[in-house]
């Protein structure tokens, strides 16, 4: 490599990196955290090409109550990729890598836009490229929910630069585009208008509102008052979140920016699910003390620009830590893929504190050193993605203290028929949390499963006492009292799942056959609609002896 480093070789060598680390993940599976509810269970949704412009008038879970996050463009990936993938994951897997792909070589443009010496930008793009605390963002499929939101904020961030210094409309109105994109990806992107206007007071000393900034300040307030309607239509039932809650988030995750510090500098306590509890603080201490004792060190810095890395940082991971219902969560979690694009602003800080000089051989080895490490790290750690078993035995070993690491585990194992392993993960689960979503549920599946109805029914009903609207603890039930001669109940039970969630198919399915077998053609046929709508085959009932029709 030569100090002056042509931009194309530079692209092949950060797409080498990238494949180099991640290509055996296109063959990894479903971890079934968010992809089997995102992904297979949204397929119905998804395999219509022809609801792209539905994904903007939906919740991205397409939940009808407690909706939270409307990220329409994030939708839009995966209803493209059913088209060629249908529910295999290879394909996902396939999207992910580009997208980090596309995002690490738009990272490369921005650092020389941004001043940083294109050796020094080339090092620092492959740290971003091959860090292991980022291997969530691209093996994990809804990772890609940050890595898009990265895609999408650099060329932002790109025509805004020249757009500041050239003032030619059409950097103006690419830079709104990506940043409307941004915000239709994740709600994070809000603060990045916040990073500009630091940028433009910070390191240019612009004047508060001269003629370019004016039209900036146009061009985001309709950007984001275009955004707030769009997500205000399609979030019809949505959670709010209270400024004690706020306050309750940001009080409880603070230290998580300690730690996430420690996870870029000390990649070696990673986790597929990691929470605060459960994570060492002395890297981040380390970390911090690292950051805080360099420009001291080393002299020659921009300090502006630094500083502005700092901020970069502080800006796009803190608005993660607010949750809707900080006090349900006894374990606050600090998941790695929401690095993605803070990371940035520490790699910008470093960038002004770096000096690489190719000819010399002793940094020529610390910088392969460095890169190889990482990437034999996230070589390493990509395979803790690979299927939902070793995903959610890595959640249990990493996080131990996280109940939703135990509930899952439990989940994984009673769908692989291991009855008793499951048991116990539950039990473990609820020791941590008594009120933790979904175990009664599935404890109740268990008892079912074993011809114990008494302790079924007790454990459908105590879901239902802490969750009243959970959709499958209601269907369950419903199995359960029609398995046992109480079809009414089952009926009414299967009624209140559709009330609760239009969407689910086994609701639907059920109710059909009871209708027939109860010759009640009208209802029959109804349900049977809407299992066609949703993409579900239903028996030619005209053809079955007995209909009336």
């Amino acid at each position: 490599m030569k100090k002056q480093v042509k931009i194309p070789w530079a692209f092949i060598l950060i797409i080498v990196c990238i494949l180099a680390v991640y290509s055996k993940s296109v063959f990894y599976d479903y971890t079934f955290l968010d992809d089997n509810a995102l992904i297979l269970d949204k397929y119905f949704f998804n395999k219509d090409l022809s609801n792209i412009g539905h994904s903007f008038s939906r919740d991205v879970f397409l939940n009808y109550s407690d909706q939270v996050f409307y990220r329409p463009v994030l939708t839009v990936s995966f209803i493209l990729d059913a088209q060629f993938s249908k529910l295999y994951p290879a394909g996902y897997h396939i999207t992910n890598i580009i997208i980090h792909i596309l995002a690490s070589c738009l990272l490369f443009v921005l650092f020389g836009r941004l001043g940083v010496n294109k050796t020094v930008g080339l090092f620092l793009t492959l740290v971003f490229a091959v860090h292991p605390a980022l291997v969530q963002a691209v093996t994990w499929i809804p990772g890609r929910n940050d890595s898009l939101l990265g895609l999408l904020i650099f060329p932002s961030m790109i025509f805004f630069l020249s757009w500041i210094n050239q003032s030619k409309w059409p950097y103006l109105l690419f830079h709104l585009l990506f940043f409307g994109l941004a915000l239709l990806t994740k709600e994070t992107a809000l603060f990045f208008t916040f990073l500009c206007f630091i940028y433009l007071r910070l390191v240019l000393k612009k004047k508060l509102f001269s003629k370019n900034e004016t039209f900036l300040w146009a061009g985001w307030i309709l950007v984001v008052v275009s955004w707030f309607l769009l997500r205000q239509n399609a979030l019809t039932n949505p959670m709010t979140t209270s400024l004690s809650s706020v306050y309750l988030s940001l009080r409880n995750n603070f230290v998580a920016l300690f730690i996430y510090l420690g996870k870029i500098f000390f990649p070696f306590n990673l986790s597929v699910l990691a929470n605060i509890r459960d994570t060492s603080l002395y890297f981040g201490i380390a970390a911090t003390a690292l950051m805080v004792l360099l420009p001291f060190i080393i002299k020659k810095t921009d300090k502006m620009l630094f500083w502005f890395g700092l901020q970069w940082y502080f800006i796009f991971l803190v608005p993660t830590f607010i949750r809707p219902d900080p006090a349900a969560e006894p374990v606050v979690y600090i998941l790695e893929h929401r690095l993605y694009l803070p990371i940035i602003g520490i790699l910008l800080a470093i960038a002004q504190l770096l000096r690489i000089n190719w000819k010399n051989n002793v940094q020529k080895v610390l910088t392969v050193t460095v890169l190889a490490v990482l990437a034999v790290l996230a070589f390493i750690h990509t395979a803790n993605f690979s299927n939902r078993i070793t995903f959610w035995e890595n959640a249990v070993r990493t996080s131990p203290n996280h109940p939703l690491s135990h509930r899952n585990l439990g989940a994984m194992y009673q769908l692989d028929g291991r009855l008793d392993e499951a048991e116990k993960e539950y039990e473990k689960s609820l020791q941590l949390n008594p009120l933790e979503p979904m175990v009664h549920n599935n404890l109740g599946l268990i008892y079912a499963d074993r011809n114990e109805p008494e302790k079924a029914e007790k454990m459908y009903l105590k879901e239902l006492e802490i969750y009243p609207g959970y959709d499958n603890a209601l269907f369950n039930l419903g199995l359960l009292y029609y398995k046992y001669n109480m079809p009414e109940k089952a009926v009414e039970l299967w009624e209140g799942v559709i009330t609760v969630n239009p969407d689910h198919t086994d609701a639907y399915r059920n109710l059909m056959i009871y209708y027939h077998n109860s010759q009640n053609y009208s209802k029959r046929d109804s349900c049977a609609s809407q299992l066609v709508r949703r993409g579900i085959p239903v028996p030619d009932f005209s053809k079955m002896p007995g209909d009336e029709k």
